[in-house]
């Protein structure tokens, strides 16, 4: 009798410590993994499960105003709270025991409440795989004496001839007009002759007899190399088509300083005709096929009008 007493006194007194320790203020931590999710129905902690429920939506709100509180979660054992200021949790509230627990931040901050209830799924997909990137085609090989320039693709020249973006200079024209006559008879008069036309070219006025008529004279050209323009463009007409036929030449044709001969074989060009300097350049490549490939001058830097234009 008196062994069976000391057992029920003893069971009473731990029960008594047991109840003692959960309302006692949550000084410390505990161990999270000791809490359970409620069962539907059960009690929680003597507490009807209805009116436990009722508590934790009129409390918790207030529990998460307290310092440190992260969150607060419903479980088994009583109200669950992430905090990390512990001592400022009462024990219980209305009876529902407060338990305090260190935080936790899985789910980016949002409470370890969210995290029970939104646990992170089982199976994550791998990134998509970056677009593929098709490699650039390769720059293009220039020849010698020529440059890749950025941005255009397509190789230039590294030392241009003069003739390259200059604007001729004419001769200023005489006073009154030039009367064209047959054999390169040219004269000088204030006005054009009856039966004459008058015929404008870059300022200069001829007159041109429309039953005989004769070529305009490139007589505005500015000379060559101290050789007027008339016969130095005479000179490369009378050679262009033996310039052509060295081997390794491309074009050829008259500039603002001479006959300029591209060619990927220089040492087979005379440095000069008649008197009239041969300038060599590197061949350049070009997208189409023009007269300035041919016999007829490259870059003359006058245009010389033909009879068509007064007949």
């Amino acid at each position: 009798m008196r062994r069976a007493f000391i057992g029920v006194a003893s069971l009473v007194i731990l029960i008594a410590v047991l109840q003692t320790w959960a309302q006692a203020p949550p000084g410390k931590y505990s161990d999270p993994s000791r809490f359970h999710l409620a069962k539907p129905g059960a009690p929680i902690a003597g507490i009807p499960q209805e009116e436990a429920v009722k508590i934790y939506e009129r409390q918790a709100e207030k529990l998460r105003q307290l310092p440190g509180a992260v969150s607060v979660s419903f479980m088994a054992e009583g109200l669950m709270v992430e905090t990390a200021n512990p001592a400022a949790l009462p024990a219980a509230v209305e009876g529902l025991p407060v338990f305090a627990i260190p935080p936790v931040d899985p789910r980016g901050g949002r409470g370890l409440d969210y995290a029970l209830s939104n646990p992170p799924p089982l199976y994550s997909p791998p990134p998509p795989e970056p677009p593929t990137v098709s490699e650039p085609p390769p720059p293009p090989e220039c020849p010698p004496g020529t440059y890749l320039k950025p941005g255009e693709g397509r190789c230039r020249r590294l030392n241009p001839p003069p003739f390259t973006n200059v604007e001729p200079k004419l001769l200023p024209p005489p006073p009154g007009v030039i009367v064209l006559k047959p054999g390169k008879v040219r004269e000088n008069m204030d006005s054009c002759p009856e039966k004459f036309e008058e015929i404008k070219a870059y300022g200069w006025r001829f007159c041109v007899d429309p039953q005989n008529p004769e070529e305009i004279p490139p007589l505005y050209g500015p000379p060559i190399a101290g050789i007027a323009y008339e016969d130095a463009l005479a000179i490369n007409n009378r050679h262009v088509d033996d310039l052509m036929k060295i081997p390794g030449v491309v074009a050829a044709g008259l500039g603002i300083d001479g006959i300029h001969v591209e060619t990927s074989n220089p040492k087979l060009v005379p440095k000069q005709i008649e008197g009239l300097p041969v300038i060599v350049d590197p061949p350049v490549k070009r997208g189409f096929v023009g007269h300035t490939l041919g016999p007829a001058p490259l870059a003359s830097s006058v245009p010389t009008p033909t009879r068509n234009n007064f007949c």
